[in-house]
């Protein structure tokens, strides 16, 4: 009787935590919904640039210097497409910058499989760089401000936008990993096209008023924080992120062919990461409000950190993949937390600008990273990238320290439950 009554209380809990996950990706606002294939083909196409450095290796055989310059020229791109969407989304509608920027990117895409010339290559990566982080930018805008203000629905939207993408991520891995350079033109192409079209489809959506700039905004372009002090720190630690991902990206993809070879296997071991962000971060959304959130920055923080480090070393799979769900915790914990908190420091109404700030300076990182990590690679050897990688997550652990002295600042209504 008591087995009985213990499988009876294991199905339950079972239920629980499906239903659980199942609401995290459902009971989003209807409007939300409206955004997802706007969403799924932007990151999709995002995800294919930031893996691109495996499509230069694998198949134009570029060397790891250029593919630094390239992926930096990328990021510096991104970085002033996000201070442009900062402040042009106080004065026009969010899915305004999507349809204008969803265009652009499509036709530049369909430009990139066109073109031999390297020089011509960093102008085109530059420029994709700029309307990828607007389109980017855009969405995500539109997508926060679908929740109307409730900080709970507003993580819960950015978690599950962190999930799109990196679904993403794992599917151009697999693109890149597995299909031929004449299919992997393709894709590129289809890519290209769906965007644009895309971009004229919602069109027809532009003047929904829950996506316009708010008139305190437009009025009072000036965005002060509540807390500039947590802010400054916050945002110094965003920025060693971005770098940490940023120096990966030169070297991910190529170190993962080259341990595991053109196979299935390169493939599982590239989406543990994304697969994982998938099953675990709904379970992980409701529970992160009751906890100090610098607490839970810096334990994320210095996962990313040490996950690489010792992914970098590892020889086997089983190792690998260990290493990789280490640094995949990391990121759930320090990424959306990071990015509600510094929602949450400013005014309702100012969410863009609040979200190109956090882009901003992770993309400052992005512009560091693969030309410090491009030249590591050609002048020491890989290794010492990932050695960096340590080095810094070790920095996160003075972020709980820190909190002690700062404003614990919580980004969540106090009739969240």
């Amino acid at each position: 009787m008591i087995k009985v009554d213990g499988d009876f209380v294991g199905q339950a809990s079972c239920k629980g935590l499906f239903i659980e996950f199942i609401k995290n990706y459902i009971i989003i606002p209807k409007l939300a919904w409206l955004l997802i294939p706007l969403m799924i083909v932007s990151t999709f196409v995002h995800a294919l640039c930031l893996n691109i450095s495996l499509y230069y290796s694998k198949i134009m055989h570029f060397h790891p210097l250029f593919i630094g310059k390239a992926l930096s020229l990328f990021y510096l791109g991104t970085l002033i497409g996000a201070l442009l969407s900062g402040f042009i989304s106080l004065r026009i509608s969010s899915l305004k910058i999507s349809i204008y920027s969803a265009m652009g990117l499509g036709l530049l895409f369909l430009v990139l499989i066109q073109i031999q010339s390297l020089l011509i290559l960093k102008v085109l990566m530059l420029l994709i760089g700029l309307f990828m982080s607007m389109l980017s930018i855009g969405n995500l805008t539109s997508f926060v401000k679908t929740a109307q203000g409730d900080s709970l629905k507003t993580l819960r939207l950015i978690s599950l936008e962190m999930v799109i993408f990196n679904l993403s991520f794992s599917c151009s891995m697999y693109i890149l990993f597995r299909l031929s350079a004449e299919k992997i033109t393709h894709v590129f192409y289809c890519a290209g096209v769906l965007l644009i079209i895309l971009g004229w489809v919602y069109l027809f959506f532009r003047k929904l008023t829950v996506f316009s700039a708010t008139k305190v905004a437009i009025q009072q372009s000036s965005c002060k924080p509540k807390e500039i002090n947590s802010l400054v720190i916050l945002l110094f630690f965003v920025l060693i992120i971005g770098v940490i991902f940023s120096m990966i990206r030169v070297i991910y993809a190529p170190t993962i062919e080259s341990r595991f070879g053109d196979s299935s296997v390169s493939v599982f071991v590239a989406s543990v990461n994304p697969w994982l962000i998938f099953l675990v971060q709904p379970f992980l959304v409701n529970r992160l409000k009751t906890r100090n959130n610098w607490v839970v920055m810096g334990i994320g923080g210095f996962c990313i950190g040490l996950g690489y480090y010792l992914f970098g070393y590892a020889t086997a799979v089983i190792s690998s993949v260990f290493f990789l769900i280490v640094m995949t915790f990391g990121e759930i914990l320090f990424a959306p937390m990071s990015e509600i908190t510094v929602i949450s420091m400013f005014e309702e109404g100012r969410e863009g600008f609040a979200i190109s700030l956090w882009s901003a300076v992770y993309r400052s990182g992005g512009f560091i990273g693969p030309l410090f990590s491009g030249w590591l690679a050609t002048q020491y050897g890989e290794y010492l990238v990932w050695e960096c990688c340590g080095i810094f997550g070790l920095i996160f652990l003075l972020l709980p320290l820190l909190s002690n002295n700062i404003s614990n600042y919580v980004p969540f209504n106090k009739e969240t439950n």
